[in-house]
């Protein structure tokens, strides 16, 4: 099969644990202002990589 087919299904909207199928919160962050510009997402993003694993 191929790896990058592969890795689109899984992140696919559709499957139930593709990446776009949780935001963690992000949407709120970003109506309440937390997140707002490029250093916050550059700061929401390396805690979702670092405290999600």
């Amino acid at each position: 099969m191929n790896p990058l087919l592969t890795l689109m299904q899984i992140n696919d909207s559709v499957f139930p644990i593709g990446g776009f199928t949780q935001s963690y919160g992000l949407e709120t962050y970003i109506y309440k202002g937390i997140v707002k510009d490029t250093a916050s997402v550059r700061e929401y993003a390396n805690a979702m990589l670092r405290f999600s694993f």
